[in-house]
């Protein structure tokens, strides 16, 4: 049976700690035996994910996923964003 493709968990924190204490891509990479763009993707893709605040139209979605009732930002956020949008369907 082949090792599975791809970095561990372990392997992505150790690329991070190897890059803050000043290692070069290229070593990195030698040490991981991956390509330098695979260590570069890590890194770049390391931010964390975050919810967006009340008035968007992304927390109005997550309002009604939930199962709740929107707030009224929410409302008023996603009402703004439907106008934008079927103006812009009405002129293309």
């Amino acid at each position: 049976m082949s090792a599975p493709k791809g970095l561990t968990r372990a392997d992505k924190l150790d690329i991070a700690q190897r890059r803050a204490r000043g290692q070069s891509l290229t070593t990195i990479a030698a040490a991981h035996g991956v390509a330098v763009r695979t260590v570069r993707h890590h890194l770049e893709w390391r931010e964390p994910w975050r919810l967006k605040p009340c008035g968007t139209s992304a927390a109005y979605r997550r309002h009604l996923r939930a199962g709740e009732r929107p707030c009224p930002k929410c409302c008023a956020a996603n009402a703004e964003a439907t106008k934008i949008y079927k103006r812009k369907a009405e002129t293309s």
